[in-house]
């Protein structure tokens, strides 16, 4: 990936191999109490990469864009 900014390189590879810091994961490894997502209506699903491209609450129109978005609300 040396055509991208080095954030949305590092954005792919955790949502490629699945170490990010969405809920999903948090809740794997026993940090989060609950693997669904929080932010929007959707308390059925997980928040997890596919979530992260319909999630109401977050903006971005890319990926990597919504990823950081999430990251920085969850990190409050």
């Amino acid at each position: 990936m040396p055509d991208k900014p080095r954030w949305e390189a590092v954005t792919a590879f955790c949502l490629f191999v699945g170490h990010d810091c969405l809920a999903a994961h948090l809740y794997r490894i026993g940090i989060h109490t609950e693997a669904a997502c929080y932010l929007c209506d959707k308390r059925n699903e997980p928040m997890d990469k596919y979530h992260l491209r319909t999630c109401g609450a977050l903006h971005g129109d890319k990926e990597s864009l919504r990823y950081w978005e999430a990251r920085g609300i969850l990190g409050q």
